[in-house]
């Protein structure tokens, strides 16, 4: 399980649910419950992720059974309810904390209390200070941030979450990702960024935004044989698999590569 880092501070003290590092509950005593079974598990990130909103029971049965539900999945949602009611209770929290109406349920989530929450604090925090001109800050912070995720949200496992979900935490991370590499760059570390932006690039080879990146940050580092490369490699990749031409965050970054 993640540790949370120093500079978390005061703020890792009000989690009290996890859906980044497995999904769970963190009992009055300080220990940490998981679902069950990975459709109490799915539908406790359902809720989570939605938390304080109504969610429709039909929306809850296509996340938990990935759209492929039984005919008795109404019935046992209301299983799986009464049960994370007794993990709510049992962790030592009161278990009205899920509520429930004609047609939908909705999890009362206190501001702070769910480790993305934490995230979203300290990237705020982060863009804050990049915008202040403390990048050093903002590194820190964010670096703070994404260390909260052990590899991939959930370790990128479709039994604890639904796919809607997991592209949506994958899409906060990148964003996370993209300010960080802003932030080094901004505070004259270029070579701290290289290996994170070339995982990028394999991962999301199309994306330009990363190449983008990655040719800045290798011409700040001055490596600039590798930026002229890495230019030319995704120049191929663009034109072969979706016929287009360099972007314009592509251009200025070879620009600077040109210029020094």
């Amino acid at each position: 399980m993640v540790q949370y880092p120093r500079v978390v501070g005061e703020l890792g003290r009000a989690v009290r649910y996890r859906v980044l590092d497995g999904v769970a509950v963190r009992a009055t005593d300080g220990t940490w419950h998981d679902a069950p079974t990975p459709k109490q598990c799915r539908l406790l990130a359902s809720l989570l992720l939605r938390g304080n909103e109504w969610v429709a029971v039909g929306r809850l049965v296509e996340m938990v059974w990935a759209g492929q539900p039984p005919r008795s999945a109404a019935g046992n949602l209301k299983t799986y309810v009464w049960r994370l009611r007794s993990l709510l209770a049992d962790a030592g929290y009161d278990s009205d904390r899920l509520e429930s109406r004609p047609g939908g349920y909705r999890l009362l989530v206190e501001p702070g209390e769910l480790d993305l929450h934490l995230v979203h604090e300290l990237a705020d925090r982060g863009r804050q200070a990049l915008a202040a001109g403390d990048p050093a800050k903002a590194g820190r912070l964010l670096t703070a941030a994404l260390s909260l995720w052990p590899a991939e949200p959930v370790d990128g496992s479709p039994a604890a979450m639904s796919e809607a979900d997991l592209v949506h935490l994958h899409e906060v991370r990148r964003g996370l990702q993209a300010v960080l590499v802003e932030a080094e760059l901004a505070a004259g570390r270029p070579d701290s960024t290289i290996a994170l932006l070339r995982r990028l690039v394999t991962d999301q080879p199309l994306v330009e935004q990363w190449w983008a990146m990655l040719i800045r940050a290798l011409a700040l580092a001055g490596r600039r044989a590798e930026a002229i490369v890495a230019y030319q490699r995704v120049c191929l990749l663009l034109d072969r698999e979706l016929g287009l031409t360099p972007g314009v965050l592509l251009r200025d970054a070879y620009g600077l590569v040109l210029a020094g």
